[in-house]
């Protein structure tokens, strides 16, 4: 683990359209999605920000727990954008996590920010392919993600063609965590039926 721990940036800032409402409110286990992100992870980072929409439920909840909210300056500007916002309020690094990934394993912050000092940003191999999200952002990752946006670049996993991004193996770092399942997505309404029977299960 690093000696400062990252801050939590939680991305929940879409639209939601294959969910039909707010991701950042749908319940799982008695609590919100974005409420279950940050009591899981939070314990391992230095502070919490909650990317998200003016309008959105995301802000309300991040408003009423009071962890910082930041607003997307192009609600229609994609996950980069945001990703680059956490950045530059967080200096000493950020892990950015998607609000609909609800399985991630607890040890998540500290596994990634131990990735090499010289990795500009480090995410997880899943199989053969590196997810683009969740993702350690450091301070050196700066530069290259205001060039992609102001390319034009939307896209979450832009990160992947950098030289100085770190890979950390998923079923290595987390042996006891099926990736399939940590890093699946609840982004409609079958996945998150799904996932209220594996908690309940889990209960």
């Amino acid at each position: 683990m690093t000696e400062t721990l990252p801050a939590l940036g939680i991305l929940c800032g879409g639209f939601s359209r294959r969910m039909g409402a707010d991701k950042a409110a749908a319940i799982l286990g008695g609590e919100t999605l974005l409420l279950r992100t940050v009591r899981r992870l939070s314990q391992r980072c230095s502070r919490v920000l909650v990317s998200t929409r003016l309008d959105g439920p995301g802000a309300a909840q991040a408003v009423q727990m009071g962890w910082d909210v930041v607003h997307d300056s192009d609600p229609g500007g994609g996950p980069l954008q945001a990703m680059l916002a956490l950045l530059e309020q967080c200096p000493d690094g950020v892990l950015v996590v998607p609000v609909d990934m609800p399985f991630l394993p607890e040890s998540c912050a500290s596994v990634l920010a131990a990735a090499p000092s010289s990795a500009a940003c480090a995410g997880y191999l899943a199989g053969e392919i590196v997810e683009p999200l969740p993702l350690l952002l450091r301070a050196a990752a700066l530069p290259q993600l205001c060039a992609l946006v102001a390319a034009g670049e939307r896209r979450a996993g832009a990160w992947r063609q950098w030289s100085t991004a770190f890979a950390v193996d998923f079923s290595v770092a987390h042996p006891n965590s099926d990736w399939r399942i940590g890093l699946g997505g609840v982004n409609d309404p079958e996945s998150l039926r799904l996932a209220q029977a594996r908690v309940a299960a889990q209960a």
